[in-house]
């Protein structure tokens, strides 16, 4: 934990900490390419080799993807990443846990990212049936969380996956987070050993790393 601030003794003076004239202020996390900062929920995420800050958030979400386009496959008129990330606070308060957050949320994943788009598209010809390929406890920037992964399969495509990650912030009222992961199983697609990189690589903003207060299992291997 940070060291207490010194109570000056009476009769000093502070002075805040300037800054010589004519030199640049320190950059700023949200200027590094290769980090992705989520402000709101206190978190960066890492923007690996191939991936990019995506410049047209989806929502508004601070989102990372996979570098190129191809022709959605139930849509050829539209454009899909084989791979997205999306970091969010979560509208549900009464699911208390990471495993229930997780839980309830996949199947919003799945629609979000292999049904219906904003503009009611089917970019994959919709979501023809999932199967649970992965839930376990992981470690995320210092604490506990879980998470949800599908196999799903599309009308159209290869279909892909998705997961739910949910996990508490480790400041303030230590509300919870959830990060959704998807990515295609066609050609081209990055291995499903990414998704546990990013995780890995999730930090409290400001530097905190993975295995801190809270932690109870080891953060999988980059």
């Amino acid at each position: 934990e940070p060291a207490a601030a010194a109570t000056p003794t009476r009769g000093a003076t502070t002075t805040a900490p300037t800054r010589a004239p004519g030199t640049a202020p320190p950059p700023s996390p949200s200027d590094d390419p290769n980090v992705l900062v989520d402000q709101l929920n206190g978190i960066t995420l890492p923007v690996l080799p191939g991936w990019e800050k995506a410049q047209s958030k989806i929502d508004g979400l601070p989102t990372i993807q996979t570098r190129g386009t191809f022709d959605c496959p139930g849509d050829p008129g539209a454009f899909c990443h084989h791979a997205t990330v999306t970091t969010r606070t979560p509208t549900r308060t009464d699911l208390k846990t990471a495993e229930a957050l997780a839980r309830h949320d996949i199947a919003d994943a799945a629609e979000d990212a292999f049904g219906k788009d904003g503009l009611d598209r089917e970019r994959y010809g919709g979501l023809v049936s999932h199967r649970e390929a992965r839930s376990a406890s992981v470690v995320v920037a210092g604490r506990t969380g879980y998470l949800v992964r599908w196999s799903v399969r599309t009308g159209a495509g290869s279909g892909g996956y998705v997961e739910s990650l949910a996990f508490p912030s480790s400041v303030g009222s230590e509300s919870m987070i959830l990060v959704r992961f998807a990515v295609d199983a066609g050609t081209g697609a990055p291995p499903l050993a990414v998704l546990d990189r990013i995780t890995a690589g999730i930090r409290v903003l400001g530097g905190r790393e993975n295995g801190g207060v809270g932690s109870s299992v080891a953060p999988p291997a980059p």
